[in-house]
């Protein structure tokens, strides 16, 4: 086993730790890199999908496994946010304008969503995440107009400055990046005051709100 003492704070909030993680980090990265080349294209089809999900759970994991406060609802987000980016794609808006637009309107029915929760916890947050799911499932199916409903919405291959990423293989690499910055992005709010205060809150938060951090 593995044992790094750290003698400052920088070390603690370092990204790689030790040369260790450097390494498997590097490996990973290779073998990722190497699997559109040595997969079936189904599998690398799949893999594309569990770069996409692992980004929407990097938020759940931001709430629960780094706030520790459960939340039911966090498919509400990803499918408000999948339904309006298919919407711009269908009315001709291009890639890389369509993505950080639903990305904006998702946050903002987030944040708006977030007012009369904000200092709800434990259950009763659950509850509340809960019903907010089901009202965006309601509205999936039944707002048919802009949904599509049962049927889903079918849009284009995704194009970005002329380059066609339809492919399984060009798709992948779409995918991949995003995930990897989507990470360092995480990783960095950890780093950052924001984080310490949400892992305070996690641990215990009463002692959160006896050291300041921002705490409802």
């Amino acid at each position: 086993m593995r044992f790094v003492f750290r003698i400052c704070y920088e070390q603690d909030i370092r990204l790689v730790k030790h040369g260790g993680q450097r390494f498997w980090y590097a490996l990973l990265l290779a073998a990722l890199v190497a699997a559109p080349f040595l997969l079936d294209r189904f599998y690398v089809g799949e893999l594309s999908f569990v770069f996409i999900y692992a980004i929407a759970g990097l938020g759940l994991m931001v709430l629960t496994g780094y706030t520790g406060q459960v939340s039911l609802g966090h498919a509400a987000f990803l499918a408000i946010g999948a339904y309006a980016h298919a919407w711009l794609l269908s009315r001709g808006w291009p890639f890389v304008a369509a993505l950080p637009a639903a990305t904006l309107l998702t946050g903002i029915i987030g944040a708006v969503v977030a007012l009369p929760v904000v200092r709800l916890v434990g259950i009763y947050l659950a509850i509340a995440t809960l019903a907010f799911l089901v009202i965006v499932e309601q509205l999936a199916m039944r707002w048919t107009s802009v949904t599509g409903g049962g049927r889903g919405m079918v849009v284009g291959g995704v194009e970005i400055f002329g380059v066609d990423f339809s492919s399984p293989q060009r798709f992948y690499f779409l995918c991949l990046p995003l995930l990897i910055l989507c990470l360092i992005g995480v990783m960095n709010l950890l780093r950052a005051p924001t984080g310490r205060a949400m892992l305070a809150v996690r641990d215990s938060e009463v002692a959160a709100r006896s050291m300041s951090p921002n705490t409802p």
